[in-house]
């Protein structure tokens, strides 16, 4: 792993470990003020961080073995429309949502 490659990782790291620092600071709120806010916006809320953290982390482990993400990994899949790559086979090529828009 080449010097910029670390400095790629860190980054990545740091930006990973603010998410679950957000994540952890949503729960506290929400056991400290839990009607402050409607329970519904914060399961979506600490939903959408776990997500990130799991697609972060995933993301993270790829750059850590140094195996190539874009088009030259034959695990991802890339909307000709939009770019968005996906890890399944999309149907003509295109994502759900620029097939919508089309």
């Amino acid at each position: 792993m080449d010097y910029e490659m670390m400095l790629r990782v860190d980054e990545l790291a740091e930006i990973l470990k603010l998410h679950r620092q957000a994540a952890d600071r949503v729960k506290r709120f929400r056991g400290a003020y839990p009607y402050l806010i409607a329970p519904n916006i914060f399961d979506l809320v600490e939903g959408n961080l776990s997500d990130n953290i799991m697609v972060l982390t995933k993301e993270m482990g790829h750059l850590q073995s140094g195996r190539k993400t874009p088009a030259g990994d034959p695990s991802r899949y890339i909307c000709k429309k939009c770019g968005c790559k996906f890890t399944i086979t999309l149907p003509g090529g295109l994502c759900d949502e620029c097939r919508s828009k089309s």
